[in-house]
Order: structure tokens, then sequence, then C-alpha cells
């Protein structure tokens, strides 16, 4: 925040102003670009002004006749005259805010219809063929910055914060390296590299991801190593916007590219736009990957998936590629070597279990299919001869653990569940868990089931067995009665007699309860001191010769037997 020009108490203002309210950088600077022309205007410093407005107030002059009046009026007209409708309403309004703020009344002014701003289409925007010219005027370090932004949609501001740091952390999965000097010499002259940044938007202070070209990424990197850098936290593009903006203009003036509206036809705001209309995806993911606003509801319970959204962007973003060897790269081509990479480095947290070590089976209409070599080779190699050795069913998170940590429990949901089509794996329910087991729920039962142990003298060889869930039990079906749904019960009838008994042992007598609160409360201190009031009353009337009343004789004798 510059505040050259302005008086010391003017300054004092200003920065009260930012701390009430506490503004960011960028929103004060917008505040002093309205203010600048507002004091210009009216040849007078912002504290006189705030002086002569509350003097009138004093006065009680009719808000109609006060210069606050017209110092907005022609303040008004001189940015309707100079500035597009957006930007004079927006000065205007802030020189409202600032008024407001320090409390002082202002007139309604008259409403005003704004022109129209020339209103920019298609047509308007710069095409492929125009950012490749302005490339090749451009130093390495503006050429960077062009290919980020036009390829990722992001805003100068956002694109001007980008940190080292941001950009190894984006690249992450491409390399090995803890060193930037090592990590550029591993990326470089690689042509599949779409970062994932996590930026925050600079207007709305949220966060959101976004990526970039792999052309955009090699430009960045060979700009990198052209440079000299201390630390981590250097700006990828360690420019002022003011450089930027004049850059823009002076690509766009060489070139004689004009104005659209009130603007240059070639700015940074320009290269988002193309972002938006070139690259095929509907508004909501664009808005996604551009980090604009959505309403509370979505922001506080809809959070995007970034894998998901990479896979979006890299089957569309050969729209908007720019280098002229980019435009035969086909991104949905390589959106399929990225997927080979990963289900080679990570097959075992793969949804699809028929992905092996070496990479996906290709040419085959059976990729769902439980005969593809894959699945089949993990079940009789691992997950068979862990449940043969258990000799019991196990959870699904059980095998997981017991086969290997790295395998996710997505993918063994997925793997069991067409394991499960094919008879290879039996399931049942033990209460509220799923178990697993590579012979029936019966079959198993069977096995285990001790009738002698159990007290079961006769069974039909046919009947079912089921095991209750509260002793542990293997019994006969007959064992188990139904609940009060009509299902049948988990426990068996002996569990749910002992449950019975147990409640009933618990459950105390009505009487006993009210005669064990008559126990509390008679040994309770206020009862003790009853009775020393009695005995007190009666020696009373032994000194004084008074026969004691029957009543108290009678309590004292119910207190004594007590």
């Amino acid at each position: 925040m510059k505040l050259d020009g302005y008086v010391k108490e003017d300054v004092k203002l200003i920065q009260e102003f930012r701390e009430t309210r506490n503004l960011k950088k960028a929103s004060i600077n917008g505040y002093l670009s309205a203010i600048k022309p507002y004091l210009e205007l009216n040849q007078m410093s912002l504290t006189e002004l705030l002086q002569e407005a509350e003097a009138e107030e004093k006065e009680m002059i009719p808000l109609k006749k006060r210069k606050v009046k017209q110092h907005l009026i022609k303040y008004r007209s001189y940015c309707i005259t100079h500035m597009s409708s957006g930007t004079a309403h927006s000065y205007y309004m802030k020189i409202r805010s600032i008024y407001n703020h320090f409390e002082v009344q202002l007139p309604t002014l008259p409403r005003v219809t704004y022109k129209q701003d020339y209103v920019i289409n298609y047509e308007d925007l710069p095409t492929r063929e125009h950012i490749q010219d302005a490339l090749k005027i451009s130093e390495i370090g503006v050429q960077a910055i062009i290919l980020f932004m036009a390829t990722s949609g992001t805003a100068k501001a956002e694109a001007l914060s980008l940190t080292l740091r941001d950009f190894i952390n984006a690249t992450k999965e491409y390399h090995q390296g803890a060193e930037l000097s090592g990590i550029l010499d591993e990326l470089d002259g690689k042509n599949d590299i779409v970062p994932t940044w996590y930026l925050k938007r600079i207007k709305t202070d949220k966060y959101y991801y976004t990526f970039n070209h792999p052309e955009a990424t090699q430009k960045i990197i060979e700009y990198l190593k052209t440079r000299d850098y201390k630390s981590l936290d250097e700006k990828v593009f360690p420019f002022l916007p003011s450089l930027v903006l004049d850059r823009f203009q002076k690509i766009n003036d060489h070139f004689g590219w004009g104005r659209k509206g009130k603007y240059r036809f070639f700015r940074a705001h320009t290269l988002r736009k193309y972002h938006a209309s070139n690259i095929g995806l509907p508004a909501d993911q664009i808005d996604a990957l551009q980090g604009r606003s959505k309403n509370v509801v979505h922001e506080t319970y809809i959070k995007p998936n970034p894998v998901e959204l990479k896979k979006i962007y890299m089957g569309a973003m050969h729209r908007v590629a720019i280098l002229r060897e980019g435009e035969s790269m086909d991104g949905v081509e390589l959106l399929k070597k990225k997927e080979e990479i990963e289900k080679t480095a990570e097959s075992r947290n793969n949804l699809n279990p028929v992905f092996s070590d070496d990479g996906v089976i290709e040419d085959t209409n059976e990729k769902d299919s439980i005969h593809s070599p894959t699945a089949i080779y993990l079940f009789k190699t691992e997950i068979k001869p862990l449940l043969e050795n258990k000799g019991k069913p196990l959870t699904l998170t059980e095998i997981q653990e017991e086969i290997n940590s790295d395998y996710s429990i997505s993918y063994f949901s997925d793997l069991i569940r067409q394991l499960k089509l094919e008879n290879l794996i039996y399931s049942w329910k033990d209460g509220r868990n799923s178990l697993y087991h590579i012979i029936s729920e019966q079959e198993w039962l069977r096995q285990n089931f001790k009738p002698e142990e159990n007290g079961v003298v006769e069974i039909d060889e046919d009947e079912p067995l089921k095991r209750c869930t509260r002793c542990k039990e293997i019994l006969p079906i007959s064992y188990f009665g139904k609940n009060g749904n009509g299902r049948q019960h988990p426990w068996c009838h002996l569990c749910v007699n002992d449950y019975h008994q147990e409640k009933k042992e618990i459950k105390k007598p009505k009487k006993e309860k009210i005669k064990q609160k008559k126990e509390k409360v008679e040994d309770n201190s206020d009862q003790s001191f009853k009775k020393l009031v009695l005995e007190d009353a009666l020696n009373c009337c032994e000194q004084e010769s008074i026969t004691p009343h029957l009543r108290i004789l009678s309590k004292l004798e119910k207190a004594e037997s007590k």
C-alpha cells in the first residue's frame, strides 16, 4: 500500500480504515484508486472533505443542500465519462463506503443509467496463433507465464503468488529429488508432466486445484534453470504486476492489435478467457479448474477430487495447447500413458483388480471379468492360502491387514465382489460384521460343530446350523427363536432365557425399593433432629410437672423403635 502524495492526516485515516475493516493489500489498493481522482476533482484532502461533511451535519443543513451531495454527483459523472460502467459504479460505491465508515450522513442521489460497455465475444479473444506470435517476441520468463496462464486458466494474481516450493509439490509424483536443481534436471525433457497445483484464489481466499499443459511445464523448467535462487520461498515468476501489465501492453502494441471496448486486445485476463472458452468442458468443471466461487452449501459439502479433476483436465488439455509441436499432441493418448504409469507404480492401490504389476491388460473384452489373470493369481497365491491357514472366516479388514497393508480396502471390496460372483469366496453376516471364507457358512459350521460340548443330543443331518452371536456356540437352527420383527433371533434360546433371568435379578420389586427409600430417609440428620426435639419436649414436661401430650409420647416411641 503506497501512500505517497497523501497528507499525514489522510494517511492515518486510510490506515485506520484498513485496520478496522481488515482489508487486504489488493482491496485497499482498490480504494486508493478510487480516492485519488475524488481528491483531485475536489482539490481537497480526505481529512478536509470529512471535516466539511461533519460541519454541515452540525449546522443542520438539509441533505439536499449539502456540499457532499455536489461532490458525489460531480465524481459519479466523471467516472461515467472516463471509465467503463463496471469500474465507474465500483469507484463511486467505494467513496460512499469511506463516508459511511466515518459515520457521515449521505444524501440519496438520483439513479443514473450507466452506458452499456462493449461486450467481448469469442471472436474478440486471442487465438492460438496470437499467443504464438506473442511468445516469439517475449523473453523466456514472460513466455513461461503466458503458457502457464493460457493452459491453466490461472489469474495473474495467483500466477505471481506461486513459489518454488509450490512447483516442487505440484510435480512431486514425477520426481524423487529433494533439491530443486536435481529435480529440474530429472524433469527436463519430459513431455508428460502435468503438475497438480493447489492454489489460493487471492480475490476470494478459496483454495482450489488446477493443472497446466506439459509444454508450459517445460518452459517453466527451462526458465528456472536460468535463474539463481536462494530460497524455495522465492516466486516461480518473480515479476511485479506492473511489469506483467507493461509486457502485455508492449506485445499488443507491437502487433497493432488495438482495443476491444476499453481494454487492449491482448492482456493477462484474456488468457484466462482463452482457457475457459477453448478447453471444451462443462461450466462447473471450468469453474473448478479456475477457482471460481461456489455457493456456501456447495463449498461446505462438496470437495473436488484432484485425481478425478486431473483426469478430466488431461483429457481436454490438447484443446488449449499453444506451441506448434503441441498441436499434434493428443491429450487423450497422454492421459492413457499417465494412467499406465500410475497402474504400474500403484497397482496394489488400483480399484480395478484386473491390472497387474506389468501394466494394464489391453485388447481384451474381459477387463471386468474374474477370468483376468491378476485376480485369479492374487486369489490363489494370497487370499486362499490365508483363509486355509486361519481355518476361520475373516473380515475384509483382516484379509487386507494379513496379506499386505499396501492394498486398499476399495481394491479388496471390488475384488471380493468379483470372486463372490464366481463362488470362489463366500460371505455371511456375524452380527454387524461381514465374514469371508473359501467355503460356505453351512460347510464351515458343520466342520466346527461339536454337539457333545454344546449339549445337543439329537440333530437331523439336514437341519441347518447357526452360530449364536452371544455365546458363540454352533447350534441347530431349531435352537433359535423369532424376534419381534418375525426374523430369526441372533441369540439361541438359552442365551435369551439367561438374558431375561439376569434382567429379572437386576430389577428389584417395587416394595423393596420403597422400603430402602424409607430407611435412607430415616437415617438422615433431619430424622435425628426430630428425635432430639421430642426428647427435649419430654424433659420440659417432667421439669414443669406437666403430663406430656399423648402425641409426643407416641412420636418418641416410634422414633426409638426405628
